[in-house]
C-alpha cells in the first residue's frame, strides 16, 4: 500500500497538492503502523490537509482536516474571513453555504449564502 500527504488552500472545490511522493508501506496482517512526514506551512491561515491510503485493487481512502495556522480571533470582536470557492465539475453547480455553531454564543453569516458557479469559475468571496 501507499500513503500520501496533500495540502490545499482553504476553500470549497479547490485542488489538493502533494507534499511528498506516495510513501510505500508494507504491513503484516493484524498490524499497526504510523506513517509521518515533517512539513512546515509556508504561510499562516487556514489550510486543508489530506492523508490518503491506496491499497492495490481497492478504492483510495482518505481523511481531510482543516488546520488553523496562526489565526488570531479576539473575544467579542467580529472577524471577516474570505475564502475561494471553485467548481471542479464540467457543468454549472449551486453551492449552498452553512455553518455548525459549536457554541451558542458564536455568530456566523455568509454573504452570499448561495453561489451559482459556472465550470472553471473561482470567484473570491
Amino acid at each position: 500500500m501507499t500513503v500520501d500527504f496533500n495540502v490545499a488552500n482553504f476553500g470549497i472545490g479547490l485542488p489538493f497538492h502533494a507534499l511528498t511522493r506516495p510513501i510505500p508501506v508494507t504491513m503484516p496482517a493484524h498490524s499497526l503502523k504510523m506513517v509521518c512526514i515533517t512539513w512546515v506551512p509556508p504561510f499562516g491561515g487556514l489550510l486543508g490537509v489530506e492523508v490518503g491510503i491506496q491499497v492495490a485493487g481497492q478504492d483510495r481512502i482518505y481523511s481531510q482536516r482543516v488546520i488553523d495556522v496562526g489565526e488570531i480571533l479576539l473575544p467579542n470582536q467580529p472577524s471577516t474571513f474570505e475564502f475561494m470557492v471553485g467548481n471542479p465539475y464540467p457543468f454549472p453547480i449551486t453551492v449552498t453555504l452553512g455553518a455548525i455553531r459549536h457554541l451558542p454564543q458564536w455568530e456566523v453569516s455568509f454573504d452570499p449564502p448561495i453561489l451559482q458557479l459556472a465550470f472553471g469559475r473561482y470567484p473570491r468571496w
